[in-house]
């Protein structure tokens, strides 16, 4: 029905959500998150909020962007529903799975954003150049691979706070 893009007030965009109509007659649309298959052949949610209530709300900024375009006649709008405000994420039970390995995917990470959001398959990669690790948003191509696009956007101080953070974690991995 519509693809979804939400920035919350830290500056943090959540991409490629689907708004998807209900299944029975007089249901609700409902705000599917994006997920990929794990080597196992399961599946994972790329991100997902972790309360009914961070839900709903998503799930009506959604609904209410989509009228707006409705009734607007258009195919693409942007809704502000609040202004960025400049705080500073929170992070929290971080969790890294460490590969022993000489390949660049050195591990996963995965975190809670603000006590709300779960951010998942974030990659600990060792860069091959530099030698350097770099924290990366897990991604996806296009058909024909001609573009990957990252499942959402982290920026500025709130990208730093976030490698500061699962390095650390990554780094008490390998102490312990």
């Amino acid at each position: 029905m519509a693809n979804v893009e939400i920035t919350f007030d830290t500056g943090i965009t959540l991409l490629d959500m689907h708004l998807l109509k209900p299944r029975e007659e007089g249901g609700s649309n409902y705000l599917r998150m994006p997920s990929i298959a794990t080597q196992s052949g399961n599946f994972m949610d790329i991100y997902h909020p972790i309360s009914k209530g961070a839900r709903k709300m998503m799930t009506e900024a959604a609904n209410e962007a989509l009228r707006q375009a409705e009734e607007a006649g258009v195919n693409e709008l942007t809704v502000s529903f609040k202004e960025a405000s400049g705080r500073a994420p929170e992070f929290s039970d971080i969790k890294v799975h460490r590969f022993d390995n000489d390949k660049p995917v050195r591990a996963f990470a995965s975190l809670l954003m603000d006590g709300e959001i779960v951010l998942n398959r974030l990659a600990v990669v060792r860069d091959e150049d530099t030698q350097m690790l770099a924290v990366r948003i897990p991604t996806h191509t296009f058909p024909r691979g001609k573009y990957r696009i990252g499942y959402y956007k982290i920026y500025g101080d709130a990208y730093d706070q976030l490698y500061s953070q699962v390095m650390g974690a990554y780094a008490d991995r390998a102490a312990g």
